[in-house]
């Protein structure tokens, strides 16, 4: 397994990352995350290809501006409803390409913090185990190295 990342502050004045290109492979599988702030017109959320197919989905989790606009998510009902569709396309055995919309699952952002409160009041199970959050931190870390290294970081 390896991380290749590319990280920067593209715009002008920015004190923190706003730019990054990763790559990492995990052998037979392939990874590509990016974002950037500068994007003007809407790009992919999710990309996802494979053998038999894709699936790509546009816009960002509506969450966010929900709270930015300042509702709870006791005061909408349709809290982290995802208006847009993603799309799967898959090969047929003859080679036709098959195209169906998919519903987007809602999001719920405080059923993850009130997971965290039960597990730091009650001892109940975390959403994110030790190990995940310790393999999250080790490939954060990798991907900087990689960074200001301008090389491929093995793991």
């Amino acid at each position: 397994y390896a991380i290749t990342a590319d990280i920067a502050q593209l715009r002008p004045n920015a004190k923190n990352a706003d730019y990054f290109h990763t790559l990492l492979d995990y052998g037979h599988l392939k990874v590509i995350l990016h974002a950037s702030m500068l994007v003007a017109s809407p790009t992919p959320i999710f990309a996802i290809h494979g053998t038999k197919g894709s699936y790509v989905k546009y816009g960002l989790d509506t969450q966010e501006d929900a709270l930015k606009a300042g509702y709870l998510p006791t005061e909408m009902y349709n809290w982290g409803a995802d208006p847009q569709e993603g799309e799967l396309t898959l090969s047929t055995e003859s080679g036709e390409l098959v195209t169906t919309k998919l519903p987007t699952l809602s999001g719920n952002y405080p059923a993850y913090y009130q997971q965290i409160y039960r597990t730091i009041a009650f001892g109940e199970e975390s959403p994110v185990t030790v190990s995940q959050a310790i393999n999250v931190m080790r490939l954060i870390e990798a991907g900087s190295l990689s960074n200001q290294s301008k090389t491929t970081i093995k793991l």
